[in-house]
């Protein structure tokens, strides 16, 4: 088995289909508008809105949190989510 081929964790969906969760890493500061919607859709309250420098940009406070649902990154306009 290669690398690639390698599951280390798979989640199940409520009709049980597999997917591999995409855990955050990060938000770019650079392409985040600010807009909240990741914060919106994340049900475990990853995510916070914060103002650095003089810009509100989202900031995932509570990474541990996260389910890797994806649902962040498929909201997210500028594809600020890794």
């Amino acid at each position: 088995m290669t690398q690639q081929e390698e599951k280390y964790y798979t989640a199940l969906t409520a009709d049980g289909r597999e997917y591999i969760p995409r855990y955050i890493v990060e938000v770019n500061p650079e392409k985040c508008i600010g807009c909240g919607r990741c914060a919106e859709v994340c049900s475990r309250d990853v995510y916070q809105l914060q103002v650095i420098e003089n810009k509100v940009v989202s900031v995932p406070v509570n990474k541990g949190n996260c389910v890797g649902d994806g649902a962040c990154r498929r909201v997210c306009p500028t594809k600020a989510m890794r």
